[in-house]
This record gives C-alpha cells, sequence and structure tokens, in this order.
C-alpha cells in the first residue's frame, strides 16, 4: 500500500547523507541569521579607515561627499573604523527621519555636543543622558522619567519662549534700537576709512547688539574680554566636537573656560539683583529677555544644575553660541554677495529705500515691510542655501524601515542639508537657466514671475520642500530663524542706506567658505575681504530731507 512502501538499504543512506548536512546547515544559520543588506558605501573610503580623514581631518572631502550623494542613492554608509553613519538623502526619506523622534532620537547628539563643544559635565550630563522622554509636551513611549526631571522638554520650552510674539517683539525692539544707536554714535563719517575686515566689522557690531538684547547690558559689562574670547572659542569649535584631548589644543580649552566664566559671573550677579518672577517684564536690563530669568530657575530646581554654577554657566554659552555664529556670519554673506554685484546692490538698495522714510536727522525704516520685501527675501534665502551646511544626527530606538533598508537599532544616521542645498537635479529645473548653476550664489533664484505682472517679482517659497532647510525640520527646527531673517534684513537695510561701503580687494580674490566648519551651521569666510566706508554725504548735509535715499 502507498503508505507501506519500503526503499534499499542504499537509498536510506543516501538519504541522510544529503539531509544531515542541510538540516545542521539550517540549525546553524538559525543561529546566526541572514543580515539584512546594507546601503552602499560612499564614494572615498579607503582600507581599514573608511572615510575616518574626511570625517576628522578633511572637511573639504566630507562637503564632496554629501555633494555628490545624491548620485549615488537615497541612503549611503560614511564608514569608521568601528562604526558608521547612514547618510539619508530625499524627501520621501528625509522628513520621516527628522519628524519621528519616537524612531529617531536627537537626544544623545546633544548629550555630545554639549559634553565636547560647551564642557559640560557630571551630574548635569548624566541627567541629560538618562533622560528619554523627548522634547514634546507628551513624553515618548516607554520613557519612566519622572515630569519634574524632564529636563530636555523643560528646557526647550524655556529657550523657545523667546519666539512668542510678545517675547519677540521685545528682542526685535532692543536689537533695532541698539544697531539704530551704532549707527549715530559710531566714529565713521564722511571721509573713507578702510577697514581691514569685512566680516570682522560685521561681527563685532552684530555681536554688542545682539547679546546685549538677549542677555541685557552687564554681560558685556562684566566680562568686555568675552567679545574677544567667544570667537577664539567658536573658530575652535570642530576641534572641540571631535572629542580630542586638551593637550593636543590648549587653548581652545583655555578660551572655553573663559566663556564660561564669563557666564558664571552673570548669573551671580542677574540673579542677585534681577527681578521676581511675578514681576517679570518681556526685558529687563539684569537678565536681558524673560525667558533667560525662566531658564535659570529651572537651573535652581533640576537635579544636575542645582549645586553645579558651571553646568548652568555652560550651558548658557551654548545659548549665545547658538544665538550669534550661524546669523552674524549669514549677515556677513548677505552684505558681501550683494556687494559684489552692483546691479544686485542697486535693486536691493531701492527696496530698503520703499519702505525708508526721514524725519529731521533720523532714518526710520518700516521693518515689518522689510521683510516682505522679495529681493531682499530671495537674498536672504539664497545665502543660506549657498553658506550653511548642518549635519543633523540621529540616533535609532528601534529598527526601522528606511530608504528600502532596515536600520538597526542604535543605528547613526545623518542628513546634511548640504547635499540637498547643492543638488543639481533639484534646483536646475525650476531655474530653467544654466547661467546659475547650484555652486553660485544667485540673488534672484527665489523670484517669481506671474504673466500678469512679469516686472513684480514675489519671493516664491512654495514647493521647497526638503530641499531648502537650513534651519532643520520638525520638532528641532531652530527656534531662532526668525530673529535670524530680521537680523540679515535689518542689518543691510542700515548699512546700505547710511554709508557708502566698496570692496577693496583685487579683482577675482573672491572669499570662499571656511570648509574648517562644514557641518556645524554657517561657514564663515576663508580670508578677509578688506573694503573702505564712509556715511553718506547727503545723509550729513540734507538730514531734514529724503533726498539722500
Amino acid at each position: 500500500m502507498f503508505g507501506s512502501i519500503t526503499y534499499p538499504r542504499q537509498w536510506t543512506l543516501l538519504i541522510l547523507h544529503l539531509a544531515i548536512p542541510s538540516a545542521l546547515f539550517r540549525f546553524l544559520a538559525s543561529l546566526f541569521p541572514k543580515s539584512e543588506k546594507s546601503p552602499i558605501a560612499a564614494p572615498g573610503a579607503v582600507p581599514i579607515f573608511g572615510h575616518l580623514d574626511a570625517l576628522i581631518f578633511s572637511p573639504t572631502k566630507l562637503a564632496s561627499i554629501f555633494a555628490a550623494s545624491p548620485k549615488h542613492g537615497n541612503v549611503l554608509r560614511l564608514k569608521l573604523p568601528f562604526t558608521e553613519l547612514w547618510i539619508v538623502n530625499q524627501a520621501s526619506q528625509i522628513l520621516p527621519t527628522l519628524s519621528t523622534p519616537k524612531i529617531y532620537d536627537f537626544e544623545p547628539m546633544k548629550s555630545m555636543a554639549l559634553r565636547n563643544i560647551v564642557g559640560l559635565s557630571g551630574a548635569a550630563l548624566t541627567a541629560i543622558d538618562e533622560d528619554n522622554s523627548g522634547v514634546s509636551t507628551k513624553p515618548l513611549p516607554d520613557s519612566n522619567i519622572h515630569p519634574d526631571n524632564r529636563f530636555n522638554y523643560l528646557e526647550r520650552k524655556m529657550t523657545q519662549d523667546f519666539t512668542r510674539p510678545s517675547s519677540h517683539a521685545a528682542l526685535v525692539q532692543k536689537f533695532s534700537q541698539n544697531l539704530h544707536q551704532w549707527v549715530e554714535e559710531c566714529n565713521i563719517g564722511e571721509e573713507w576709512v578702510t577697514p581691514p575686515d569685512l566680516h570682522i566689522f560685521v561681527r563685532d557690531i552684530l555681536f554688542k547688539a545682539t547679546t546685549d538684547a538677549f542677555f541685557g547690558p552687564h554681560l558685556l559689562r562684566l566680562s568686555p574680554d568675552l567679545v574677544e574670547d567667544i570667537w577664539k572659542f567658536d573658530q575652535d569649535v570642530p576641534f572641540l566636537a571631535k572629542g580630542l584631548p586638551a593637550f593636543l589644543k590648549p587653548k581652545a580649552y583655555r578660551a572655553r573656560a573663559r566663556c564660561i566664566e564669563a557666564f558664571r559671573k552673570w548669573r551671580s550677579f542677574a540673579l542677585k539683583n534681577g527681578p521676581q518672577s511675578d514681576t517679570l517684564p518681556e526685558w529687563n536690563d539684569i537678565f536681558g529677555l524673560k525667558c533667560m530669568k525662566l531658564r535659570n530657575e529651572l537651573f535652581e530646581k533640576t537635579r544636575g544644575w542645582k549645586y553645579d554654577e558651571g553646568a548652568c554657566a555652560a550651558s548658557d554659552l551654548a545659548v549665545l553660541f547658538g544665538l550669534t555664529s550661524n546669523a552674524i556670519r549669514a549677515s556677513f554673506w548677505f552684505l558681501l554677495e550683494t556687494l559684489q554685484s552692483n546691479e544686485l546692490f542697486d535693486d536691493a538698495s531701492k527696496e530698503v529705500t520703499s519702505v525708508a522714510t526721514s524725519s529731521g536727522s533720523s532714518l526710520h525704516i518700516d521693518e515689518r515691510n522689510l521683510l516682505r520685501l522679495p529681493l531682499l527675501q530671495s537674498i536672504y534665502a539664497e545665502t543660506l542655501r549657498k553658506y550653511v551646511s548642518v549635519m543633523m544626527v540621529r540616533k535609532t530606538r528601534q529598527a526601522s524601515r528606511l530608504g528600502g533598508y532596515t536600520v538597526p537599532i542604535g543605528k547613526k544616521v545623518v542628513i546634511c542639508n548640504y547635499s540637498e542645498h547643492m543638488n543639481e537635479a533639484l534646483w536646475q529645473p525650476e531655474t530653467g537657466n544654466d547661467l546659475h548653476p547650484v555652486g553660485q550664489f544667485w540673488g534672484r533664484r527665489f523670484l517669481s514671475y506671474s504673466k500678469d505682472a512679469p516686472n513684480t517679482p514675489t519671493f516664491a517659497t512654495e514647493n521647497l520642500g526638503r530641499k531648502w532647510m537650513p534651519f532643520g525640520v520638525g520638532e528641532r527646527m531652530c527656534p531662532g530663524r526668525h530673529f535670524t531673517k530680521h537680523q540679515m534684513l535689518l542689518t543691510f537695510a542700515l548699512l546700505s542706506s547710511n554709508f557708502d561701503i566698496e570692496l577693496t580687494v583685487s579683482t577675482g580674490n573672491k572669499a570662499e567658505p571656511d570648509m574648517t566648519h562644514f557641518g556645524y551651521g554657517t561657514m564663515g569666510p576663508d580670508r578677509p575681504m578688506p573694503f573702505r566706508i564712509r556715511r553718506k554725504f547727503a545723509r550729513q548735509t540734507h538730514k531734514d530731507s529724503a533726498a539722500w535715499l
């Protein structure tokens, strides 16, 4: 019968001979599951070391990798000796990655930045490391952090307080007052003077105007050397961020220590002399913006900061660094790029004229309408597209699918806006003009013209999606983005209206981005840009009319 069929002995042995190795192979395979397919490696890797040279020592190579990454796929790998980073490209991958904190966690990278860059240590750093609740009002799933110990959320909430309309208005008002005061009181007359570097000139004006507006005047009054120390610290941020030992560059650590001491001194003064919370205005000259007083009250009751003045001061240094470094460099590039094109400068100056009026010896600029001028907004957007490079790193909380690959838990993924900002395929179809490649600054790139009004451009931000993201995406989007825009446009408006400015560099001697700061925000210039400046003669002699405009 069918069930009683027998096999010769040799057939039985043959079947066992074939089956046993197959079963053994399947058993061993079950012990070592087949690994998922991995993305291809980014170009430029070398044996053993991978992309270590580019990541640590050669930012120009790193920039070229990110610029070329869209050509090689939506996910690539940066290989390192003991780990790797996954580079994420294309909108379908970028937006979910930056907008899903329950899967892609920012906090480990924040902890690393605070530890390496501003020197946070001890219990404060431990508190940040242990806080797995995220920065949203609702804690992330599986978080067991007590509400009072949700420092990342509470600190983010206090830092973002200045984005409230009334707080932002107070900041803008004080900054505008400070900048107008500099214009009126500076010792630049109608005779040409020749400062050696436009970047340092703009930097020093805006740093004081911004710092006094945010922290009040006493921070720089108590520590006037902070004006120089902060930029020495800023210059070495790429070195500090890598966590390299102090003996390799002791000046970097000493500059940081002096900055922290300046904030320790200011905080002691402010806590002793500042107003109480129940009578706190939006701005006062002790703490500056209200959010800084609230933030220091948070420190006083939070584990890790409560008894550690150094931790509080280091955290405040992080605020000043974030507030000034990127925006001030961007304001410089905005001014420089307009000065390098007579046509662009003239057209931008005419736009300023449309919102400026003169009353006696004073110039009044309608700042609300200034922010709506199409050409100035386009120059602003193009400046950030070309000169801002930020590596946004996340660490996976759980395994997930990304671009057709399975990303294991604990994997680091990185998105760099530079790869999108320099992606020819994303921008060229929009311009339809081969004369303006993405590597070239084009101040009118973001203007749109309609058939009904061909001579009246509009600033077009529609459908930009992820191809223009200088401030990041999602809940980690830069809270200072609105102030940055105000600072950049107002700086150009006041300087161009009150002064004649001419570059004095030789033909072809054009500043390029300093790639040592690639990935850390707005890149500075790689060389000094000498210039000359004088107060507009008509501004001196016709203060009672608007003719000087």
